[in-house]
């Protein structure tokens, strides 16, 4: 079974950092979705930089001993050099998510990192220069947006959740990752090219290996039809 995360900031404590009003739309779009590929899903809405930590250094490990899969969906307000927002401080999206032990322990299990948040400078923000890469194994990445862009967000949501949840739901159970991905960099390319927002991917370790969701529902429909199968009546 795939394991989702989904940490989802939408109020915080920041002075004047504004309320991320609708995102809940785009947490109820990806539950559906991945409830539908038979992922189990878990929503932390408005985590604190400690939250995030624990999830994934701690609070998910046994649960990914067994998976098939990790994603990790992070959505929130942005900077730029990978920085982002907690609900309660600002953090280094490879310090706390790549360099968690979700990401670094589990080195052969598919992992996919979805990030909604701009990536665009903030003139009272200056970022470390102290923070190293880290080495991250089978990783897909996509964020909503190159460095320096800014990601749309309206009533329905946002633009990039929304495509993306869309095509997900339309060819999750036939095509890879990675496919997806480019269904959605064409839609942005082709209809929203006025909105100047292009999401961007990247694979860690040289690689990234294809994964499709449809592969883990057919394997997971095996699993319970040999289950059924081993029972007799009498």
């Amino acid at each position: 079974m795939g394991y989702v995360l989904i940490l989802n900031n939408e109020q915080f404590d920041i002075q004047n950092k504004s309320e991320r009003k609708n995102s809940k739309k785009d947490v109820l779009a990806l539950k559906n979705v991945f409830y539908k590929f038979n992922c189990s899903v878990k929503i932390v809405m408005n985590p604190t930089l400690k939250d995030i930590h624990d999830n994934l250094n701690e609070l998910l490990i046994e649960n990914l001993k067994q998976a098939s899969c990790l994603v990790v969906v992070l959505m929130t307000h942005g900077l730029e050099n990978d920085h982002a927002y907690a609900k309660d401080k600002i953090y280094n999206i490879g310090d706390e998510i790549l360099k968690s032990k979700s990401f670094q322990d589990f080195k052969d299990l598919p992992k996919i990192l979805i990030i909604q948040a701009c990536k665009n400078e903030d003139k009272d923000f200056k970022a470390s220069c102290e923070h190293t890469k880290p080495k991250v194994y089978n990783t897909f990445r996509y964020n909503s947006c190159f460095e320096g862009g800014k990601s749309l967000r309206a009533d329905g949501g946002t633009l990039f959740i929304q495509t993306l949840y869309n095509n997900l739901n339309n060819y999750g159970l036939d095509e890879d990752i990675e496919s997806i991905a480019k269904r959605v960099n064409r839609e942005f390319e082709n209809e929203y090219k006025d909105y100047k927002q292009n999401p961007t991917i990247l694979k860690y370790n040289g690689g990234f290996d294809k994964f499709c969701f449809g592969n883990n529902v057919k394997k997971t429909f095996c699993l319970k039809e040999n289950v059924s199968k081993s029972f007799v009546v009498g």
